[in-house]
């Protein structure tokens, strides 16, 4: 092999050093990695801020279904919560969405620190919103376990 074939292993430790300088200003790293599903391998902290704001999109997608139900499954799951509830529910869907625009936001920017902050930021929410969210979907699958009257399907129009 040439020389000009082999990779410049400089260019490859100035990356690696580079990633790892990023990495350690970032608190709780290796659970961001394990809890967002990551692999360890060229970490950045778009690819982090990416992860969460997939994990963020898929919550709000959830609420939609309650909030605004489309599909068979949503009309059914949406019947087993009350006024107070989605009155709660969507409460909780517009942190999320004021969550989302700060995603959208640091994305734009794309500066280091802005992304730091807001991984930093987000990560917390995100942990707070894991509790609700079980709440939310175990009273989801729950709706699948109990029976309209008489065994037939409630009308939904």
């Amino acid at each position: 092999m040439s020389k000009k074939n082999k990779p410049d292993k400089s260019i490859d430790k100035s990356v690696k050093s580079n990633i790892q300088a990023v990495q350690s200003k970032i608190k709780n790293y290796q659970e961001l990695l394990k809890e967002y599903h990551i692999t360890d391998d060229h970490v950045t902290p778009k690819v982090i801020l990416d992860k969460i704001n997939e994990h963020l999109e898929y919550y709000i997608k959830i609420l939609i279904q309650i909030l605004q139900p489309e599909e068979f499954h949503s009309l059914h799951e949406c019947t087993i919560f009350d006024d107070a509830e989605k009155a709660k529910i969507f409460e909780f869907y517009k942190n999320m969405m004021i969550l989302h625009r700060e995603l959208v936001k640091t994305h734009i920017k794309n500066t280091e620190n802005d992304l730091i902050t807001t991984i930093q930021y987000a990560h917390t929410e995100m942990k707070n919103y894991k509790p609700e969210m079980l709440k939310i979907i175990q009273k989801m699958q729950d709706s699948w376990k109990k029976q309209a009257s008489n065994g037939r399907m409630k009308y939904f129009g």
